[in-house]
């Protein structure tokens, strides 16, 4: 506890700290991102178009924009060096410095300043609902993906119009070079390829088909052409950028859930040393308690001690008597030294009752015997 409270520098850096991490202060800036993103859709229904509520929409992105300032002046007071290296934060910074900038070149704007094209600056205050990305992880995690799927989709885009460029350097020279060939469909090695792309698409696929066997050519031709391009461009390309994402979407996961069980971890760890910190410290306060008021009993020792524990407290583990699997192993470990002992008892009177039996029948032979030589003695006369 004496080590967290260390990081703070002052009373006001505490206190900034626990509302920025708080969860009242991320409901208030969600709750003002989505106010914010329903305010400007409203700014573009025709029935808010006028001069009232133009005044009352700048009004409150003023307000809107002043409660962003405020969370990053307060991030940054909590965290100066650590706000810059998350990228989130960096793209917030970056989306309040243009709402900025809009809001003043608005304002120019609104001073009859010949400056009327940048109004279409205003249309970047829809950025602001980006910002709702740092706030939601789940978000975070699919922002992840896609970025790393980028790397992956640039090769595959790469393969994608090399085999284009063949099939339409094919479909030119099979197409394109006839007198009645149209330019603006196979003329050209552009045009060709813009057929090839709206044939990935599958966007009307049968008029190019259609249009190539007017022309004169036969349906084997055209569909040796053109479905091979689509089974490849459309099916095999489309499945493969199905599973480079889907594939990238797990290993964000992944790597979140590696994240939280670390940060769980860590958590315990804390815990755990704070409760070890804790009861050392009850420890050392109860032995100087007793050397100050004389030597107590075990008994009473131990039931001061359990007044200090409360019935919430997690058991700190530092030895292995201390694990439940350790007394697991002893009880059961009692268990067969009781049943072996058991059995040596039983095995033992067992054995002593066999050899008081045949202690028994010895005697009655030697007292038979002794009888039987006592009644043929013979008598001297």
């Amino acid at each position: 506890e004496s080590h967290d409270l260390a990081r703070y520098r002052s009373a006001l850096h505490f206190v900034v700290c626990k509302t920025v991490e708080g969860h009242i202060f991320n409901i208030t800036i969600i709750t003002t991102i989505i106010v914010n993103m329903i305010t400007i859709a409203l700014e573009t229904l025709q029935s808010f178009q006028n001069k009232r509520t133009e005044q009352m929409f700048n009004t409150l992105s003023t307000i809107y924009l002043s409660i962003y300032t405020v969370e990053f002046v307060f991030k940054i007071f909590a965290e100066p060096i650590n706000y810059w290296k998350n990228n989130y934060n960096r793209m917030d910074f970056v989306v309040l410095a243009i709402s900025y900038v809009t809001d003043v070149l608005f304002n120019l704007d609104s001073q009859e300043v010949n400056v009327s094209f940048l109004k279409l600056f205003r249309a970047l205050r829809a950025l602001r609902a980006l910002r709702s990305i740092s706030f939601i992880r789940s978000l975070q995690v699919l922002v992840s993906a896609l970025l790393r799927t980028m790397s992956s989709i640039v090769y595959l885009v790469s393969l994608l119009l090399l085999l284009m460029f063949v099939w339409a350097m094919i479909g030119h020279y099979a197409f394109g070079r006839e007198p009645d060939a149209e330019y603006e469909e196979w003329g050209s090695i552009q045009f060709s390829m813009y057929q090839l792309w709206v044939l990935v698409t599958l966007d009307s696929w049968t008029e190019i088909q259609d249009r190539l066997v007017l022309r004169g050519y036969s349906d084997g031709i055209v569909s040796g052409y053109i479905v091979p391009w689509i089974f490849v461009g459309n099916f095999i390309f489309t499945n493969l950028f199905i599973g480079v994402v889907v594939q990238n979407l797990e290993d964000a996961q992944n790597e979140e859930k590696l994240i939280r069980e670390t940060k769980r971890n860590e958590m315990l760890r804390k815990k755990k040393d704070m409760i070890i910190e804790k009861q050392r410290r009850d420890l050392e306060e109860l032995m100087r308690s007793q050397e100050k008021h004389g030597k107590l009993s075990l008994d009473d020792f131990l039931s001061t001690l359990a007044g200090t524990l409360n019935h919430d407290d997690v058991a700190p583990i530092k030895t292995l008597c201390c694990s439940r699997l350790w007394f697991e192993t002893y009880l059961e470990s009692c268990s067969y030294y009781d049943r072996s002992r058991q059995r040596l008892q039983s095995l033992h009177l067992h054995t002593a009752t066999k050899l008081h039996e045949l202690l028994e029948a010895r005697m009655t032979e030697a007292r038979r015997s002794q009888h039987l030589r006592g009644r043929t003695r013979p008598v001297v006369r």
